[in-house]
This record gives C-alpha cells, sequence and structure tokens, in this order.
C-alpha cells in the first residue's frame, strides 16, 4: 500500500517578504489587468523572475529579493508582449541564460478553422529587460518545424501564425556550448498528438545539426500519440521527458530518456519509454532529477472511489521502481479533500519538497517536505505538512522554487481585497 501523509492546518509565512510585512508579495499587473505565475526562477542575486500569463499576453515580472516590484527591470519590474502578431501568447517557465540574458519560453496560441492551433514561443530579454533584437523577430520567435496539413494561408497569415502545435507547457535547458533544446507538441488533429524535442540556435533559429537535419525529434510511444510536459537534463547529459501516452484509448504517464542527439536510449523502459497506470485518471506535472540521480515525477492521480490527489514515483536509470523509495511503489500525498500538485524540488541532502493546494469550498495551499525514501520529515511543519490559507474561498498554488533555504509559492487567492483574483508570491518563515 501507499504510505499516505494527512495532517492539521498550520500558517506560517515569513514578515520579512512582501512590502507590509505579511510574507505575501502581490504582483500587480498593469492597467488591472489579470494575469497567473506559471513560474518563478531565483536569479543569481537571489531576485526573483516570474514568468505569467496576462490578458492573453506573455508577462515577466522580476521583484527584489524580498519581493518587491524591481524597478531596474524594464517598465517597474514588469514587461508583457506577443510571440507573434495575432497570437494569444502565455508564459509558462523562465530562466537566466550564462550571459545573464533572461529567456522566457511559452505558447503562442490561435484557432484555426474548427480546431485550435498553438506553438511553442520564445522571447530574450536583456538583464535590464530589454528585448534582445537580434533573437528571432525583434526578441521573440515561434517554432513551427512540422507543416499543419490541410491549411491554405496567405503569405501574410504564414508570417503571422505558426504551423507547429503545443500544449501550454514549456521546458527549455540551456546547453554548455550555449544552444537551448525545447520541449513541445504537435497535434495532427484533436485525436492525434506528439512530442518535440527542438534544438535551438541563440539567434532562435532551429539546430539543423540536430534530429537527422531538420532540427527536432519526435517523441511517440509504439506509434501511440504522446503529450509531453516535463523536460529535464541528467548530470550525465542525457534528457528525461515527462507526459502522457495513450494506449488502447486509455491515458498512461509516460517518461522518456534520450541523449544528447535525441535518441531514445534504449535500456531505459521499453526502447527509451517507461510507461505506468496507476488510476482512472494519471497525469504527470513535473520530472526532477535527485540528488542521487533518480528521476521522481510528480503526478496527479484519481484511485477509483477517491478523490483526485498528488503522487510521486521514482525511478532508476533503467525506468525501474526505486525499492528504497516508498518501498518500490507510487506514494500517494493525501488530505482531507483531495489536492492537485504545482511542483517539487529535491533538496542537496536528497529531501523533496512537494507543493499544491486542496480541493473543496476553502481551498488551502499545502507544503510537505519527505527525506528520500519518500517519508514526512516530522520536524517540518506539523509532522511534515505546511497548510497556508491566504483567504476565506480559494487558494491556489501554480508555481514554486527555493529561495534563501525558504519555499517560495506563486499563487491565485479569491476574493483578494477588491473581491477579484489575486495574483502574489508568498514566502514560509520555516527553513527547508
Amino acid at each position: 500500500m501507499s504510505n499516505n501523509i494527512n495532517n492539521t492546518d498550520v500558517e506560517y509565512l515569513d514578515p520579512g517578504f512582501g512590502a507590509d510585512g505579511t510574507g505575501r508579495a502581490p504582483i500587480i499587473f498593469p492597467e488591472g489587468e489579470y494575469g497567473t505565475p506559471n513560474s518563478i526562477t531565483v536569479a543569481p542575486d537571489n531576485k526573483l523572475l516570474v514568468a505569467c500569463s496576462v490578458s492573453g499576453k506573455f508577462g515577466l515580472v522580476r521583484l527584489t529579493a524580498d519581493g518587491k516590484h524591481d524597478s531596474g527591470f524594464a517598465n517597474n519590474g514588469f514587461v508583457s508582449g506577443a510571440f507573434a502578431l495575432g497570437y494569444q501568447s502565455y508564459g509558462r517557465s523562465v530562466q537566466v541564460l550564462k550571459n545573464h540574458q533572461v529567456l522566457l519560453t511559452g505558447v503562442a496560441a490561435f484557432t484555426a478553422e474548427d480546431e485550435p492551433q498553438s506553438a511553442s514561443g520564445l522571447a530574450l530579454f536583456e538583464p535590464d529587460g530589454t528585448p534582445v533584437k537580434t533573437f528571432g523577430k525583434g526578441g521573440v520567435t515561434v517554432l513551427e518545424p512540422i507543416a499543419w496539413p490541410g491549411q491554405t494561408l496567405s503569405e501574410e497569415e504564414n508570417n503571422q501564425r505558426s504551423a507547429a502545435s503545443a500544449d501550454l507547457n514549456a521546458s527549455t535547458i540551456e546547453l554548455p556550448d550555449g544552444k537551448l533544446m525545447v520541449l513541445g507538441n504537435h497535434r495532427y488533429n484533436l485525436n492525434d498528438e506528439v512530442g518535440m524535442l527542438m534544438r535551438v540556435e541563440r539567434n532562435g533559429s532551429l539546430d539543423k545539426t540536430f534530429g537527422d537535419g531538420k532540427g527536432y525529434v519526435v517523441i511517440t510511444h509504439l506509434a501511440n500519440g504522446a503529450s509531453a510536459v516535463s523536460m529535464i537534463q541528467l548530470k550525465d547529459g542525457t534528457f528525461v521527458v515527462g507526459g502522457t501516452v495513450h494506449v488502447e484509448d486509455k491515458a498512461h504517464i509516460m517518461i522518456a530518456r534520450f541523449d544528447e542527439q535525441g535518441t531514445p536510449i534504449e535500456d531505459f523502459g521499453a526502447n527509451g519509454y517507461a510507461t505506468f497506470q496507476l488510476s482512472g485518471f494519471d497525469q504527470l506535472r513535473q520530472v526532477i532529477e535527485t540528488n542521487d540521480g533518480n528521476i521522481l515525477a510528480v503526478l496527479n492521480i484519481m484511485p477509483a472511489g477517491e478523490y483526485q490527489t498528488t503522487a510521486l514515483i521514482c525511478l532508476d536509470a533503467k525506468g525501474n521502481f526505486i525499492d528504497d523509495f516508498n518501498h518500490g511503489q507510487h506514494l500517494v500525498i493525501s488530505t482531507p479533500s483531495g489536492n492537485t500538485p504545482c511542483g517539487a524540488v529535491s533538496l542537496d541532502d536528497g529531501q523533496i519538497v512537494v507543493v499544491g493546494h486542496t480541493q473543496g469550498s476553502n481551498t488551502k495551499i499545502f507544503i510537505t517536505k519527505l527525506d528520500r525514501n519518500g517519508k514526512a520529515i516530522p520536524d517540518f511543519g506539523n509532522d511534515g505538512m505546511l497548510f497556508v490559507d491566504l483567504s476565506d474561498s480559494l487558494d491556489q498554488a501554480l508555481s514554486m522554487t527555493i529561495q534563501l533555504n525558504q519555499v517560495l509559492v506563486g499563487a491565485l487567492t479569491y476574493p483578494d481585497p477588491n473581491n477579484n483574483y489575486g495574483t502574489c508570491l508568498f514566502r514560509c518563515s520555516e527553513l527547508i
């Protein structure tokens, strides 16, 4: 049986974070716009970069280390835009490159005829938030390696709209030579989707020395469609991609491993792919590498007759369950009304921090800390679990990271003081 974690309510925020001593830093978007904090990155100077989706545009926010809008970045700490003309654009992840430029990865979406289409989008900024003009078209690019069948577009439309398809997740890794590995998806139709690994030059164009001259490789499993969600590069230089594959019309968790040229590693799972079905509803949210080189997957599952909940699986370099992690089984993190994960990190000492939010009429954000074997750390919070209740109704965790040895969470709350959805970051005072 899986080890269940289920404890009581604790609220514990750092009064040194934010402007008002509450431990909470509101993100105020220009002109009263609504935005979601989809990813947080801690810069080398401990400033915070937040990738957002803002009223149909991508958004990038920079805060000081203590949670105030950074006036030295773009427009009082905020920049927004579109990956291309006519797109709905979503910011999904952000990172600081080795040359200190800031890369935003996201999705550019539009509706073509009867089916929605979308593409992976990248935007590159100087450290002060100004676009890097030599990247793509004035600092932004849309990746479109696979033609969309059946579309007849004018030249002007082709210049404005992409023919590639991606879901609303994005992962990009800077490689040692400065090139970028980008994870995306292509949907041929509503029932046929494949993942893609794309290697990109520093000017935003596809690297045609990758993928047999195409600049990309397709991710499929036994001729089944696959949706790719999360990507990491292991210490040995190989890439791990997590997502969902449909086998006989049933969704399975998919974790695949590729070498540096995008070739599946045959001794991982079955010819590079390991698949699992844990419940009637399985979704992979994230893959991370543990400090001892294993692969930890953060899942959302729904066992029969139970609420939707968070689960973890830990695999070795060949795609097998680790015997020492929860006795070689998946680990369920349960709360009374069910929950949804937003992310996890593996700490240098091997311990694991997982963040998500509960379900029900008064949702709360949960933070749990586990040892390398999946057991709750009793001296964190209340027997390994913290609950943070920011409002009287809805609190939703969308992103998380570790800053200054403390857990930092990007959240939406409802209602805020103006009876709207509020976007904020908060930092826990308890050290991890």
